[in-house]
């Protein structure tokens, strides 16, 4: 099972936008066709978590330039000024880094069918206090409302940063499964440790925990993800392919062998550079998934159709 967070510059308009990170954005849509294709030639049906924002090709603004004037605001300490100042003024052409309706419809179109699901209107972290109810409840309204035009029903959410909250409003959205908090291989280290933790994983070729869904007292469905396929920039960049890779086939075995979910989760923009190695790499996670698959140990799923089948009785699911 894949999920991929499609955000571009909203996913870091609030912690600063480098060069890195605008080279990474300007590639996006040729990493994201590439993935399409990739998912149709392994027959992946991934879920596509998406900035909602993206599926527009303008913002609204008042006299004062101000964008989304009656849009809730949430309030952060890290984040300067108003939420929405860092989005430039100009449309869908002129600023293809914060739109991206032409990517949604990419999705839909795919070769094999994908599964769009929600990551806020603009990348708001719920599980900070700065996000207010009035905040989160419009942040989803206004997904649901942007994807219902494009013939989307959401039912998959994704929170920015994977930081879970608000779960009643997200179920009021008639949104039903939620990607969780990654079941690490050293969780239970301090969170200014995990990143160490997770090089480390790769190193010693310890795979991801198999995971399984579990409803919450909301009414949602909770899929925790498994592992995170990192970019190639900054330290990233020093983690051998063959230990990332072998990582992520060993968690397959072990997903298959315990009948339970191995959970991969990405980011399209990370793929851009370095991007032959990265794709030669989940092709050969694919490879293995594909193996297993065609051996009657594997089924290749969304998000949510994992949930769902997971969570009937075990008589009904299919064999």
């Amino acid at each position: 099972m894949v999920s991929l967070d499609l955000e571009l510059l909203w996913g870091y308009h609030d912690v600063g936008i480098n060069d890195v990170l605008r080279g990474q954005c300007d590639g996006a849509r040729v990493a994201i066709r590439r993935l399409l294709d990739l998912f149709t030639e392994y027959r992946v049906p991934a879920t596509w978590a998406i900035v909602g924002h993206l599926y527009l090709d303008r913002a609204e603004r008042d006299s004062q330039g101000k964008a989304h004037p009656h849009h809730p605001r949430p309030v952060y300490p890290w984040v300067p000024g108003d939420w929405f100042d860092r989005l430039p003024a100009g449309d869908a052409a002129s600023c293809p880094d914060w739109y991206g309706r032409d990517l949604v419809e990419m999705i839909q179109q795919a070769g094999h069918p994908q599964e769009i699901g929600c990551h806020t209107f603009s990348h708001v972290i719920f599980g900070d206090p700065g996000c207010t109810p009035e905040v989160a409840r419009a942040e989803l309204q206004q997904c649901v409302t942007l994807a219902h035009a494009l013939g989307i029903d959401l039912k998959t959410m994704v929170f920015p940063r994977n930081k879970v909250g608000h779960l009643g409003l997200v179920r009021e959205a008639g949104i039903e499964v939620y990607r969780g908090r990654d079941v690490a291989p050293f969780g239970w280290l301090p969170t200014s440790l995990r990143d160490q933790g997770t090089v480390l994983s790769r190193v010693l070729s310890v795979p991801p925990p198999p995971v399984l869904p579990s409803r919450t007292p909301e009414g949602l469905v909770n899929l925790p993800g498994s592992m995170f396929y990192m970019a190639a920039t900054e330290w990233q960049r020093f983690v051998p392919m063959a230990f990332r890779t072998l990582v992520a086939k060993r968690g397959l075995r072990d997903a298959a062998r315990q009948k339970a979910i191995f959970h991969l989760r990405l980011h399209p923009e990370a793929l851009v550079f370095g991007a032959d190695r990265l794709f030669a790499g989940l092709a050969d996670i694919f490879d293995e998934a594909e193996r297993l698959r065609r051996a009657g140990h594997l089924q290749m799923l969304s998000v949510y159709d994992a949930a769902m089948q997971y969570l009937r009785p075990a008589s009904d699911r299919p064999q």
